[in-house]
């Protein structure tokens, strides 16, 4: 799948790669990047460790652990499209919110509302589906 990706995307456009460091040199960029991908990192490894589970293991049995663990799953799994959306979007966010277009970022967001709405039904849907199994 990956391949295919590489040669669609080639097809309309083809790739160059460019490894230079100077966009991240300009202004200063790079501190303000570091510190956005530090503090995602601290997030996402807390996520990761899964803390919940073991002080939940503590208080209630091994059943109700298990049974939490899963629904923790399942719902990690409907917010993954929700958290790529978020973080494709805060650029374009702040872009109407500099440029004071309104009009757009209401469009926008009706727009990305939808996608997660469908998206999170259809998720909810199949796992709803097979809940029961």
């Amino acid at each position: 799948m990956l391949f295919g990706y590489i040669y669609y995307t080639n097809t309309l456009k083809k790739i160059n790669l460019d490894f230079s460091t100077e966009y991240f040199k300009k202004d200063g960029f790079w501190k303000e990047f570091f510190n956005y991908s530090f503090f995602g990192f601290l997030g996402t490894f807390g996520n990761y460790l899964a803390i919940n589970s073991l002080m939940i293991g503590e208080f209630m049995g091994m059943e109700e652990n298990g049974i939490y663990a899963v629904l923790y799953a399942l719902i990690s799994l409907i917010s993954i499209p929700q958290l790529g959306l978020f973080n494709v979007s805060a650029p374009i966010i702040s872009k109407n919110l500099a440029d004071g277009d309104m009009e757009g970022l209401d469009k926008f967001h009706k727009k990305t509302s939808l996608t997660l709405y469908f998206l999170g039904a259809v998720l909810f849907s199949c796992i709803m589906v097979g809940f029961p199994f």
